[in-house]
């Protein structure tokens, strides 16, 4: 019995494009020929070994001794691999070509979710960032933040994901002033990286516990205030009614002032306020209601505003304490 021997295949090219992590697929065509130029697809196997310890079979096209065999894969990290593609035919031959892969980092995709106004002591989230590869843990990923005050960049907290996320960082610093400031967040998995910038606010209170206070029918942003003087009374509007003429703007209690909370004067008609010079930007007390029992003042703080000061105060209420609000703090 006479033996006829498989036609042989003949390599070509291969050509791989570039991929993305958990994204964007490596695609693979490999050029070869048969010297049986009458082969139907059908006669063809191809395996295609990616290089990360996966393996795929794939398909054939074409006619006449010329075929293509192409075949994909998502690559879970980013990297080179080799990638072997083989094709037998089913009379026995086989051919192959090898060639090296890319695969891109995914991108991230970063936004600030920093608080527009803060105290010096500033603790909180600065940035969320979501990843493009759903693979992401949050053990690939390191975030920086500038403070936007000349300190040293400090690295941020990441919590979040897995997968595409979100993802949260988060930071603490204590500002030595005040003023507005750019805060920037980057988050990296290297080599990929997305920052997010925005500006923050940061105030103080009163040097040395306590606190101003305004009326809060004038504290929308951009009113001009009084905040100390001896026409305090008649220079702020409260939607309470009037407050006891003998209130001049400063409350002593509690030393840090919070939202929904109460506050009150030492005994007497009203406590002393610090000797200039003031915060640049400083946190006032917005009081609704202030009343007079006995020798002690006392109002809620439904609100907390920021002004912005001026020239010109001084702890004597002839020396009146003035500046326009800028914001709100809570």
């Amino acid at each position: 019995m006479a033996h006829v021997a498989d036609a042989v295949l003949t390599a070509g090219t291969l050509t791989l494009s570039t991929g993305v992590e958990g994204v964007t697929p490596v695609n693979a065509a490999f050029t070869f020929t048969d010297a049986n130029t009458g082969a139907p697809v059908s006669d063809f196997t191809v395996t295609c070994s990616w290089g990360d310890g996966s393996s795929s079979t794939g398909t054939v096209t074409g006619s006449g001794g010329n075929y293509t065999a192409t075949c994909s894969h998502v690559y879970d990290e980013e990297g080179s691999y080799t990638v072997t593609v083989t094709v037998n035919d089913d009379g026995g031959s086989s051919t192959s070509r090898s060639g090296t892969s890319t695969v891109d980092d995914a991108p991230l995709a970063a936004v600030c979710t920093a608080a527009p106004v803060s105290p010096q002591a500033f603790s909180g989230s600065t940035a969320t960032f979501t990843d493009a590869d759903p693979h992401g843990i949050v053990t690939d990923y390191t975030a920086t933040i500038n403070w936007g005050d000349a300190s040293s960049n400090s690295a941020g907290t990441i919590t979040g994901g897995p997968g595409h996320g979100p993802y949260t960082v988060s930071g603490s610093h204590t500002y030595t002033s005040t003023g507005f400031f750019t805060v920037t967040t980057t988050a990296t998995d290297h080599p990929s990286s997305s920052t997010a910038t925005c500006q923050v606010l940061i105030f103080a209170f009163a040097p040395g516990g306590g606190s101003f206070v305004v009326g809060d029918l004038n504290s929308v942003v951009g009113t001009s205030v009084t905040f100390w003087g001896a026409q305090w009374w008649k220079l702020n509007t409260l939607s309470g009614g009037a407050a006891p003429a003998a209130f001049k703007g400063f409350a002593r209690n509690p030393a840090t002032p919070s939202c929904a909370t109460g506050w009150s004067t030492d005994p007497g008609n009203s406590s002393k306020p610090p000797d200039p010079p003031l915060p640049a930007f400083m946190g006032v007390i917005v009081s609704s209601s202030i009343s007079k029992q006995g020798s002690q003042i006392s109002g809620n703080t439904p609100h907390i505003a920021v002004v912005q000061t001026e020239l010109g105060y001084d702890s004597n209420p002839g020396h009146a304490g003035t500046g326009k609000v800028v914001a709100q703090f809570c």
